[in-house]
């Protein structure tokens, strides 16, 4: 097995929540797998492949799939990397609130605890 194989079974499931990620945008935004692929200069059939990760895309092309949805590329991301850039928010402001009085504490948990649901929420449009 060479190292691209190893890293495109590594990276398989990867490439294909990102590719649900566009999906999923595209649905929301009611644009057609004709209208995107016109969008990104491409053909339905590769738009396709792409949304099921049965064809990995460039970089070039994961932008121009973040522009022609409207969105920032992060929101393409999988799921793992928002929940990593999360917990690493969460490990912070937890040092924060050891330093809090009791009182200001049970109010900044509740927003901590309101703010991490919000931002799972997000990583999950």
């Amino acid at each position: 097995m060479n190292a691209r194989n190893v890293v495109t079974k590594r990276h398989e499931q990867d490439i294909i929540d990102v590719g649900n990620k566009i999906a999923a945008l595209r649905n929301t935004e009611n644009i057609s797998q004709e209208m995107m692929a016109a969008q990104i200069e491409t053909t339905q059939r590769i738009v396709s492949f792409h949304e099921t990760g049965k064809c990995e895309m460039s970089i070039g092309t994961f932008f121009q799939y973040a522009d022609a949805l409207g969105v920032d590329p992060q929101k393409l991301f999988p799921d793992r990397f928002c929940q990593k850039e999360m917990s690493e928010k969460l490990d912070q402001l937890n040092a924060i609130l050891s330093r809090l009085s009791d009182g200001s504490l049970d109010t900044i948990t509740n927003l901590a605890v309101q703010l991490s649901y919000l931002e799972s929420r997000i990583c999950q449009i």
